[in-house]
């Protein structure tokens, strides 16, 4: 239900932040469930199939017998030899599974597998003074080598077939399609502009890449800026978690550039982090504004309107 929840909400903000307040977006990307929120805003699937999805991510590990097998961890740390030394003795030595789940920034990581090697892997963070915190999905998400064995109840649903069908019966009743964001995706293997999004978003392949393999938020955003120089990223979600992510690509950005034009800005996002006293309409002002000052038109009677 959560996940569910996390779902409306995201693609709610995005509609309200479109029709509301007049601010309509180039390029979408999300970061594993968030990529169901943005396939759906885009248009490319609709809120009905982005749900029916979202379930089955999470009834999924259930059916194959990974639920409560399996967890993630956050780690402030790169992607480096240390940190590869510490997945392989903790996972592979020890007879676990343990592996990269998602390359965040350039000093952020998530790693997933095996509830007893996240543990150890955990603790010893922890006794080196290297933050990490449990996210207690209770499944080893984003990790092949622990999820693979889920691919066939996963492939085991109508879900698939049935947006199939209704693209095909869309294609042949095609017009003049209004203007759509483009889609930019972070998971591994499809990282970057989505070719042909209409069908690879209707695919189980993708979908299980989203679930099962590595997600590539930070070559996303490396693909997006390089594309489009001086871009803006606004994160939309309840409890922003991947503004100070894109803060640190940006920072490094801007110490290995010497041209005035940075590739990316990071706009403050409309809603408040948990750890946050700051009241919401004060994020949002503050988001808006941002915005503003950076020459984004914004409808300012859909803001206001009483």
């Amino acid at each position: 239900i959560g996940a569910v929840c996390l779902l409306e909400i995201e693609w709610s903000l995005a509609t309200a932040m479109s029709e509301a307040a007049g601010i309509r977006p180039d390029h979408v990307l999300g970061y594993s469930l968030g990529e169901f929120a943005a396939a759906a805003f885009c248009g490319h699937i609709s809120l009905v199939e982005a749900i029916m999805l979202v379930r089955h991510v999470i009834t999924t590990p259930k059916r194959a017998k990974l639920e409560g097998t399996g967890d993630m961890l956050s780690i402030a740390q790169p992607l480096n030899d240390e940190l590869r030394n510490l997945l392989s003795k903790h996972g592979e030595e020890k007879g676990q599974k343990l592996g990269v789940a998602g390359i965040n920034s350039p000093y952020n990581v998530t790693v997933a597998g095996d509830s007893k090697a996240i543990d150890s892997l955990s603790k010893e963070l922890q006794a080196s003074g290297i933050l990490s915190f449990p996210l207690g999905v209770g499944a080893p998400y984003h990790c092949m080598n622990a999820f693979r064995s889920a691919r066939a109840e996963w492939d085991n649903t109508a879900i698939f077939t049935s947006m199939a069908k209704k693209e095909q019966e869309q294609e042949e009743k095609k017009g003049i399609s209004p203007h759509k964001p483009v889609f930019f995706s972070s998971c591994n293997g499809y990282v970057g502009r989505l070719s042909n999004p209409e069908k690879v978003l209707k695919t189980s392949d993708y979908w299980w890449s989203n679930v099962a393999d590595v997600v590539q938020f930070k070559s996303a955003v490396d693909e997006i800026s390089s594309e489009v120089p001086g871009c803006m990223f606004v994160e939309l979600s309840p409890r922003p978690v991947l503004t100070p992510l894109l803060s640190e690509i940006e920072t490094l950005k801007r110490a290995q550039t010497k041209s005035k034009i940075v590739g990316m800005i990071v706009v403050p996002p409309p809603t408040s982090p948990l750890t946050s006293s700051t009241r919401p309409f004060i994020s949002s002002s503050v988001c808006f504004a941002a915005l503003h000052g950076l020459g984004v038109d914004l409808n300012f009677n859909g803001l206001f309107e009483k």
